[in-house]
């Protein structure tokens, strides 16, 4: 019986162990998430998701459909902020880098970022993401005769069958 209340009190003080170094992970997920910034992205994206949203506007819109296509965006813009702004996924994301990283290259992550060339990584990172978006649009866009001329070939091949 004895043996049985020692296992259990081990168990409870392995497990608290446990629990602080799941708590340490994520206070240095989070600082990393801090230290990348990721909140300040979040809303970068999304404001350029609402400049491509607002790209997306017909050229032969009215003056009177304009207002209402731009009311509809509006809520569209909110409706993506809110149900995938920071402030409600933020604690998912910072779970995943605790999963994602050991503690010790959380650590090592987190003193990159803050060297000179972290700092300058982070500064140039939206460029670099703009830039390879752009290149991928482009080629994208090159793309789509040969994609058109596959789907063409196998919806005449569905149509003999």
């Amino acid at each position: 019986m004895l043996a049985k209340i020692a296992i259990g009190i081990l168990a409870i003080f392995i497990w608290s162990g446990a629990l602080a170094a799941d708590d340490h992970k994520t206070a240095l997920a989070k600082e990393l998430t801090d230290v990348l910034d990721v909140r300040n992205l979040f809303d970068q994206t999304y404001s350029t998701l609402g400049e491509q949203l607002d790209k997306t506007i017909p050229a032969n819109t009215t003056p009177e459909q304009k207002p209402i296509i731009e009311k509809y965006h509006q809520q569209l813009m909110a409706l993506i902020k809110e149900e995938m702004g920071w402030d409600k996924v933020g604690s998912q994301i910072i779970d995943l880098y605790a999963q994602t990283f050991t503690e010790n290259e959380l650590q090592e992550l987190i003193d990159f970022y803050h060297s000179e060339l972290g700092q300058k990584l982070i500064k140039k990172m939206p460029e670099l993401m703009q830039a390879s978006m752009t290149m991928v649009q482009k080629q994208m866009a090159e793309m789509q005769p040969k994609m058109q001329a596959v789907l063409k070939e196998m919806n005449q091949e569905l149509a003999k069958h």
